[in-house]
């Protein structure tokens, strides 16, 4: 098998960890991603498989986009999502531009 796969990556696991358990359980040669996701975000990543994988500098150096989310007011015990809420506020930014 060669080619890409699309894979959803969920929170809490590498994108290295997600090539290792699709590379075993599908019993492949060559896996690789064509970008990687912090632990924390979960999304597409997509896989290059044994022949695909001489692709996947042409896709690395491509552009990406990303969605993201904001908490406002929130200060955890490990200063990332991932922590325990230790403070929180009810004051939100002011939207302010700049020239």
């Amino acid at each position: 098998m060669d080619g890409f796969l699309l894979a959803y990556k969920e929170k809490g696991i590498s994108s290295n960890r997600l090539v290792q358990e699709v590379k075993k359980s599908l019993s492949l040669k060559k896996v690789g991603h064509l970008g990687t996701l912090d632990p924390m975000a979960e999304g597409l990543v997509i896989l290059a498989i044994n022949r695909a994988t001489r692709f996947s500098s042409f896709f690395l150096e491509s552009d990406k986009s990303y969605i993201a989310g904001i908490t406002f007011g929130a200060k955890t015990d490990t200063d990332d999502a991932m922590g325990q809420i230790i403070e929180s506020s009810e004051i939100i930014p002011k939207e302010k531009r700049y020239q």
